[in-house]
Parts: C-alpha cells; sequence; structure tokens
C-alpha cells in the first residue's frame, strides 16, 4: 500500500482509495488546497462548538479562553481575558447597574470579539489538525 498524497494514509490497492480520507489518488488535494472535510483525525473536524458562545456577550471571552488553552497559545488565552474585562467589570462594581462606560465597552469587544473568532477559525482548525487533538 502506498501512501495517500495529502494525509499519508494508506491507500488501499483494491480499490484505489485512501483509508484515510477516502479521497482516489487523481483527486487527493495538494497540500496547498486541502480539502474542507479533512480534520484533526481521519474523518473527523476540529470542534466548532466555541464559536457558539462568541455570541452570547459575557461568554465571548471565554470562548477565546478555550481555544487557547486547547491550542495551547498564550495569546488567545490574554486576548480572551482582554474580551471578558468589561463584564467582569460590570459584575464586580459597587453600584446596583453597569455605567454607561462598560456598556459601551463590553458592547463594542463583543463585536470585535465575534469578529475576531471568525478570522482565528481557519488558524485554530489547522493548529488543532497538526497537534491531532
Amino acid at each position: 500500500m502506498r501512501p495517500c498524497e495529502f494525509c499519508n494514509a494508506k491507500i488501499d490497492e483494491s480499490t484505489n482509495v485512501c483509508t484515510g480520507c477516502g479521497a482516489t489518488p487523481s483527486t487527493c488535494p495538494t497540500p496547498s488546497t486541502p480539502s474542507p472535510d479533512h480534520g484533526s483525525a481521519p474523518g473527523t473536524k476540529p470542534s466548532a462548538l466555541w464559536l457558539g458562545l462568541v455570541f452570547t456577550p459575557w461568554l465571548s471571552g471565554i470562548a477565546f479562553f478555550w481555544i487557547g488553552v486547547r491550542a495551547k497559545h498564550r495569546a488567545w488565552i490574554a486576548e480572551g481575558t482582554v474580551y471578558m474585562l468589561p463584564f467582569i467589570s460590570a459584575l464586580l462594581s459597587s453600584g446596583t447597574e453597569p455605567t454607561d462606560m462598560q456598556t459601551t465597552w463590553a458592547i463594542i469587544l463583543w463585536l470585535v470579539s465575534i469578529i475576531r473568532a471568525f478570522k482565528l477559525k481557519s488558524e485554530y482548525d489547522a493548529r488543532m489538525q497538526r497537534q491531532g487533538s
């Protein structure tokens, strides 16, 4: 059995199909154009559940913290902490309601975190594929 051009799994000679990704050698993509169905393990994709957390304002920072821990990337952990600061500040404020400034920063950082999450998704997926988890 010879290795697949993309995922290095073995190609079944009797069917001429890769046992890892299911592609035939003629359709097996090159590493510069990975197939969307290739995940961190053969037949799986990295989890994107963290993207759902981003759409809840007080959980958006937790999503970045989570992917930072899973991908072992400290900058994402710090970024998640920054996105959580306005919400933590509002929780710890001595007043009964958050100030207008806290609310404004919370909304701005929440919207920025949504945009940033979609930009980070492909990088996170690539890191998780390299780690194999």
